[in-house]
């Protein structure tokens, strides 16, 4: 019997030995990721229980653009966005290991402008300057390797 103190290091130990024999993947799993033009907080969650593929998970993020002119003193010509986005991303059972698991995502939503306040005012710019100019719709996909 393992102490109480001890039970949540064996337990990730064991999870990583049996993951590199068959990898089986977390339900859920949170990810952060931060670029020169966009950063992300985002959350995959499993639908393994439910009676549709193994691999088909959904996905969530709070996107930010911009994010290097609140953060520093500098200042780039884009206006400071936020987009909610929310999808399905899909992570194929085969060729996947504890050390690389890789999805494919389609997220939809809402990219927030600080430009038109936010998706309250008209849109200054007309949306053309750039891709943070005005509130609008936001689709995307990704490979995560």
């Amino acid at each position: 019997m393992q102490p109480p103190a001890d039970r949540p290091t064996v337990r990730f130990a064991s999870k990583l030995a049996v993951d590199s024999i068959s990898y089986e993947p977390q339900r859920m799993s949170l990810h952060i990721t931060m670029g020169p033009t966009a950063s992300e907080v985002g959350l995959s969650v499993g639908v393994s229980e439910m009676p549709l593929s193994s691999g088909l998970r959904f996905a969530g993020a709070l996107g930010f653009r911009g994010l290097e002119d609140v953060l520093s003193s500098g200042s780039s010509s884009d206006p400071f966005g936020v987009a909610l986005t929310g999808g399905l991303e899909f992570q194929p059972r085969s060729g996947q290991t504890f050390l690389s698991q890789s999805r494919l995502a389609l997220r939809a939503g809402w990219l927030f402008s600080a430009n038109d306040h936010y998706g309250t005012s008209s849109c200054p710019a007309g949306g053309a300057s750039h891709v943070t100019a005005c509130s609008r719709v936001a689709v995307g996909t990704a490979l995560h390797p």
